[in-house]
């Protein structure tokens, strides 16, 4: 699994790269979903909206495969560092989530027959 992170409109600090690369693994080990291989790619963009104006305009979009569907999950936070925390959460929630759903109806499949 490969995790990148790109920039739109401006260069990427090292420490930046670091936090989302690290809050990113931290997301998928905690809640253990790439236990099975299930995430194959994740992107993770990092931009600036209204660019040097201020305010709540810094995003961080997620973009991964798991499994056989694709989640995105966005978060727009005046602090970048904020906006990578909380939607690496997310992400993690929202993947899981999906998971889990995902070996239910597999699950309810085999039972059936």
């Amino acid at each position: 699994m490969s995790i990148e992170i790109r920039s739109k409109d401006f260069s990427i600090t090292d420490a930046l790269r670091e936090h989302a690369r690290r809050r990113m693994r931290f997301a998928l080990d905690y809640f253990a979903i790439d236990r099975f291989r299930k995430v194959k790619q994740v992107v993770v963009r990092l931009g600036d909206l209204n660019g040097p104006k201020g305010g709540e305009d810094k995003f961080c979009r997620i973009t991964a495969e798991v499994g056989h569907r694709t989640v995105v999950v966005e978060d727009v936070h005046s602090n970048l560092y904020a906006a990578i925390s909380r939607a690496t959460r997310r992400f993690a929630q929202t993947a899981s989530r999906d998971l889990a759903r995902t070996a239910g109806r597999a699950r309810l499949l085999l039972e059936s027959h």
